[in-house]
């Protein structure tokens, strides 16, 4: 049986939507398995022509462990940092995510961009950056 999402969305809906199985979306959702490119387009599509928008809660019990938001700042003297770092931790907390700090102060780009992807690649699920990020 297909859970409702709140807009009414399933990952059913999605695959019927793209003509593919709900274990492609979930493939295609995820970045996993092999999906051709225009498979992949079609069920993108579809997400968006649906508004379909994957459950946190289902994908932490399918992984069995905590989301990951990953937090990269900059400039320790930034005015609004300490609000935003507390914001961050308050609500990831509140909503059984793991949350993980990196400093990027003084980094290159190419510095950050490797930072974002260290940080992915160790499990984070999602990625908030705090400006001023580098430029250059």
């Amino acid at each position: 049986m297909a859970r409702r999402r709140e807009n009414g969305v399933t990952i059913r809906a999605v695959a019927e939507r793209a003509g593919v199985s709900a274990m492609t979306v979930s493939n295609v959702i995820n970045g996993a398995g092999r999906a051709s490119a225009t498979t992949v387009a079609t069920v993108q599509a579809a997400i968006a022509e649906l508004g379909y928008v994957p459950n946190l809660a289902a994908r932490r019990l399918a992984k069995a462990r905590a989301t990951t938001v990953g937090l990269i700042y900059s400039n320790r003297r930034t005015p609004f940092l300490d609000a935003v770092l507390v914001g961050s931790l308050r609500a990831t907390n509140a909503n059984g995510l793991q949350l993980i700090l990196r400093d990027g102060d003084g980094v290159t780009l190419d510095e950050a961009e490797r930072i974002a992807q260290e940080l992915v690649r160790s499990g984070a699920d999602a990625l908030l950056l705090i400006p001023p990020l580098p430029s250059s």
